[in-house]
């Protein structure tokens, strides 16, 4: 039996996004309808428990240089019960040599210095024009780098001048802190997404953080709490069938059990493969959004390791390429970063690794891939193996990458159905990396409905 509801807005998707754009309309005065097609809000974000350890790799950055932060400001305009600690600055380490540990770096000589560090050949003479480069890098305003999403760094860097070994070093910069190879960067990774993570781990001006006691627990789930409590409806584990459209004009979800919420506006703030299946005849620019997404997607995975002798010697997050400069783990020591959540005598590790589609199959699915990475951490921790107690394993369907690259993506609002809009991370624009990413996306677009239905007259609201 179908059953219909009415709100002001109804919201698909309940990761960051859908709550930043949830949070945003309930802040102004709308009762909104949020609908999670997973257990609970932000499934993307939940923790790993380990025998009492508790683990996660999606650490939000806080955009403290860019305005103050997306999720942060969110969180202190919803009232929500947030916390968290800063983390130390990321690390890097290329196989084979010693591990770069990173200060905050203030000045492009400072982040020379950084690139000298990882080079295998000397900088000699071309120190100076990498620092020039670097310098122009951090000159740009952070409103006119969020809009460098669609300027390609390899376009930027022979704008700038840079020869093919100063490209290739940047590049290679590039894969490694937005975990994916060299190719994937000179291809697809625009200028923001390298400099906007750069000048963001590296320069100090997004930190990641740890929220207590986890992302999950600690951010997502108080954001749910605080926007229920300011008169917003959440729908959990109620999986979507389609936007309803009437006329020419998305008037609701319906959900697979035939229930239907309706509101003056329909915002999507689902992954951008997942819009396609909920989206009836999308147009063409949606499409390209799409099929760009699928292209590029990807498979994550993720190792969380419970040791019981003191063998990884990493103190913070450490970034860990090849020697040909693609990225090869994200390594996570928990004891560190979040001790009083791991067991007393235990080292509890995380390490996450990307890999494209091709990669992926040559390592053999998922045993492959963590056999891969628990390769590399016996590499990097000798007696790792033997010290290993249990461990869990983990996939995440969602990579936080989209935002970093050019290409087609989701318009704001959709150019053929009135009333929806596009709230992902995959949609434009966005203003920030990562969390912050989906955060922006969703408050930005939360903003521009709540003003559209402001504007529209009464009669046509009722």
């Amino acid at each position: 039996m179908t059953s219909e509801q009415r709100f002001d807005v109804v919201v698909l998707g309940a990761g960051m996004a859908g709550l930043a754009c949830a949070g945003t309309l309930v802040n102004r005065g709308l009762r909104p309808l949020l609908i999670a097609e997973t257990a609970e809000v932000g499934w993307n974000l939940r923790a790993i428990d380990v025998d009492g350890n508790r683990g996660y790799v999606q650490h939000p950055m806080w955009s403290v240089a860019w305005g103050g932060g997306w999720w942060y400001r969110l969180a202190r305009e919803l009232g929500a019960n947030v916390k968290f600690k800063v983390a130390p600055p990321v690390d890097l380490w290329i196989k084979g040599a010693a591990p770069s540990k990173v200060s905050v770096c203030t000045s492009a000589s400072a982040v020379t210095d950084l690139f000298a560090a990882m080079s295998p050949i000397p900088l000699g003479e071309a120190r100076a024009d990498i620092e020039r480069v670097v310098a122009n890098a951090l000159a740009i305003p952070y409103q006119e780098l969020i809009a460098m999403d669609e300027v390609p760094i390899a376009k930027w860097l022979h704008d700038q001048g840079a020869d093919p070994i100063l490209q290739l070093l940047i590049l290679t910069f590039g894969a490694n802190i937005c975990e994916t190879t060299t190719q994937v960067a000179a291809e697809h990774l625009s200028a923001f997404g390298v400099w906007g993570m750069a000048r963001s781990l590296i320069c100090g001006e997004g930190p990641v953080v740890c929220p207590e006691p986890d992302p999950w627990e600690g951010l997502m789930k108080p954001l749910a709490v605080a926007i229920e409590a300011k008169g917003g409806t959440i729908w959990r584990g109620r999986k979507a069938s389609h936007v309803v459209v009437e006329d020419s004009r998305a008037v609701g979800v319906e959900l697979a059990d035939g229930t239907i919420g309706y509101g003056d506006a329909v915002a999507v703030a689902t992954g951008t493969s997942r819009v396609g299946k909920v989206v009836r005849n999308p147009g063409a620019e949606v499409i390209a959004a799409i099929e760009h997404a699928r292209s590029l997607a990807g498979e994550d995975v993720c190792t969380y390791t419970v040791l019981d002798k003191p063998v990884c010697n990493i103190d913070t997050y450490t970034m860990l390429s090849d020697t040909d400069g693609s990225a090869m783990a994200f390594l996570f020591p928990m004891h560190k970063l979040t001790p009083d959540h791991v067991q007393p005598g235990k080292q509890f590790v995380a390490a996450q690794g990307f890999y494209t589609p091709e990669q992926f199959s040559a390592l053999g699915g998922t045993d492959g891939a963590v056999a891969r990475l628990n390769a590399i951490q016996e590499e990097l921790f000798p007696g790792y193996t033997e010290a290993t107690v249990t461990q869990k394993i983990q996939n995440h369907k969602h990579h936080w990458l989209g935002p970093l690259l050019f290409g087609p993506r989701l318009p704001s609002r959709d150019p053929q159905i009135a009333g929806l809009w596009y709230a992902g991370d995959g949609s434009r624009p966005v203003g920030g990396l990562g969390v912050e990413a989906a955060a922006s996306a969703g408050m930005i677009r939360g903003e521009a409905i709540a003003d559209d239905l402001a504007a529209r007259p009464v009669a046509a609201q009722q």
